[in-house]
């Protein structure tokens, strides 16, 4: 009987200092986990740093005609190159003007890059068209801040761009890229 005391004794001693590293190894785990979010977590904000949107920094630089200015969540750019004074610019403007309501509020963002020698001129064209997107002067220095941005010597010509400023269509007739937009934003954003 005394064997089975002592038995029960060293047992229960065994148990007694095993129990706080079996109740402590949950905390560790749980510390661990802790650890592993705030490096993933970590991990992410630098990813996104690295990603950040090139076309959209551009615009924090960028004297604009109109006092609208590009959605800030935009992931595509339509750079469009007109005219007031092109026969083949104001046909277009009124379907281009009607595509642009369409275009999804944080997607897709249209910037007109005006080829007119003022900017009473660019704001007289929008005007005359109900048009309401940002518009820059094509004989601006901050043009040359607009990643992925290529002078056309045509136009009404147009190009897609995502928000590093790669090439989604190139430059082309305005009113094929107003056709395609969707589609073009709609492949690349997979």
């Amino acid at each position: 009987m005394k064997i089975k005391s002592l038995f029960r004794l060293v047992l229960a001693a065994a148990l007694f200092t095993a129990m706080p590293v079996v109740m402590a190894k949950p905390q560790k785990d749980k510390a661990d986990k802790t650890e592993l979010k705030a490096a993933k977590k970590d991990k992410k904000g630098k990813k996104e740093k690295a990603n950040k949107n090139a076309v959209q920094e551009a615009f924090k630089d960028i004297t604009f005609v109109t006092d609208k200015r590009p959605d800030p969540k935009a992931k595509f750019f339509i750079y469009l190159q007109s005219s007031r004074n092109c026969g083949p610019c104001n046909r277009e403007m009124p379907d281009v003007v009607n595509q642009y309501k369409d275009m999804p509020k944080g997607k897709t963002e249209l910037i007109f890059i005006c080829r007119d020698a003022s900017e009473e001129d660019a704001k007289e064209f929008m005007k005359k068209y109900g048009a309401d997107f940002p518009c820059i002067m094509i004989g601006s220095p901050d043009i040359e801040k607009l990643p992925g941005f290529s002078k056309s010597d045509s136009y009404p010509m147009a190009s897609i761009v995502d928000g590093s400023g790669a090439e989604l269509q190139g430059i082309t007739h305005a009113k094929v890229v107003m056709m395609r937009w969707k589609q073009i934003t709609a492949n690349a954003g997979k």
